[in-house]
């Protein structure tokens, strides 16, 4: 089977504050001494066959065009890509322009996933963007003027001070440029931002979880009626452009992550690296890898990791295979939870297959904990 290959760029013009990943503001020889480690990690790597090469961060188009072209030969090196590999990049709308646009295309880009969060120059402002909406707008026109046809936009709902008709008038906008494939991200508080430590110390109000829900279900209804399909939680695409990288992920196939703070998942072992930027970069360069924990999972934990990635996708668990792969039923293992949940309204099985309902959806996190 081919594997996904995930490469973390973890540098930013600018550290949002509900942001949590592993990032860092842009620094030259920091990203350089970096690429040089990234591609190096690579060259280590096992040698395999690949189908969907994902870039994300941080801001992954922040990096100079040379050491974007650097990091695709480190991986055409290694690697055989099979045809119609999925190749996407991450980025943000002030990181580009015609140029970079054009040679995104020539170095094997295929799918780009634009950070546009919000089309409200308020909001964006609030969650401590760059861009704004006009930028967000400029950058989508100029991907399709450079032949870029497969585009996703990202956007987040629950923002502070955002209401459900601006919540509307950003999804209605965005639709309107025709993207493949849309993003819908709850805003979530993590601990170590900025914003938590704004809402702790009451200077921002979080939505309430009634506000939330019904922005969250307006965008499900509008769309499916715009023609587009969900297939994850937070994911809805035309048909036949999901992303069949992130269906890796939830689909619990094996992937190899590259980079700092990026884990993989590889014969039954899952491993990750450190997420400290100069560490990680300090670490390849001594001893070629920056491994911070390895495990090998056992058969448990597979089940349990199968369950919940599964239930992330609208379509659910696919109940034949987990018991080919298993040797157990599902519907057996967890009888007395499964059939309350049936019985309450938040999971149906049909087909041979074990889903949340729309009733689960903006409950999905709680539930799935539940099952497991």
């Amino acid at each position: 089977m081919p594997i996904s290959l995930y490469l973390h760029i973890p540098f930013c013009l600018s550290k949002c504050p509900y942001c949590d990943f592993a990032s860092v503001v842009y620094d030259e020889k920091t990203t350089t001494d970096y690429v040089t480690a990234l591609c190096s990690e690579l060259k280590n790597s096992y040698s395999c066959q690949a189908d969907t090469i994902y870039f994300g961060g941080g801001t992954p188009t922040i990096l100079e065009l040379e050491e974007l072209d650097k990091t695709m030969q480190a991986i055409h090196k290694n690697f055989t890509l099979l045809p119609n590999c999925e190749t996407s990049v991450e980025a943000n709308p002030k990181t580009l322009d015609k140029t970079k646009v054009g040679r995104l295309k020539e170095m094997g880009f295929n799918r780009i996933s634009l950070g546009i969060q919000s089309l409200n120059d308020k909001e964006l402002q609030t969650l401590g963007r760059i861009h704004e909406s006009k930028d967000a707008i400029d950058s989508f026109n100029l991907l399709t003027k450079g032949g870029f046809e497969n585009i996703g936009l990202d956007l987040i709902f629950g923002i502070p001070g955002q209401t459900l008709k601006s919540w509307k008038s950003s999804l209605q906008q965005a639709i309107s440029l025709s993207p493949y494939h849309i993003a819908t991200y709850s805003l979530t508080i993590e601990e170590k931002t900025g914003f938590y430590k704004l809402v702790k110390h009451g200077k921002i109000k979080l939505l309430s979880d009634e506000k939330v829900r019904r922005m969250y279900l307006w965008a499900i209804n509008y769309l499916s009626l715009k023609g587009y399909r969900q297939y994850e939680i937070s994911n809805f695409s035309l048909p036949g452009f999901e992303s069949k990288h992130n269906l890796k992920y939830w689909n619990h196939q094996e992937y190899l992550g590259f980079g700092a703070s990026a884990h993989s998942f590889y014969k039954n072992k899952r491993w990750g690296n450190t997420k400290n930027v100069k560490e990680y970069t300090r670490l390849i360069k001594q001893k070629g890898k920056a491994v911070e924990f390895e495990e090998n999972l056992s058969k448990e934990q597979l089940m349990v990791e199968t369950i919940f990635l599964g239930l992330r996708k609208i379509q659910g668990i696919d109940l034949k295979k987990f018991h080919k792969d298993f040797g157990v039923r599902l519907e057996d293992i967890k009888k007395d939870k499964i059939d309350y949940l049936i019985s309450t309204g938040f999971l149906s099985k049909q087909n041979n297959f074990l889903s949340l309902t729309r009733k689960a959806l903006p409950v999905a996190d709680s539930i799935i904990l539940d099952l497991v």
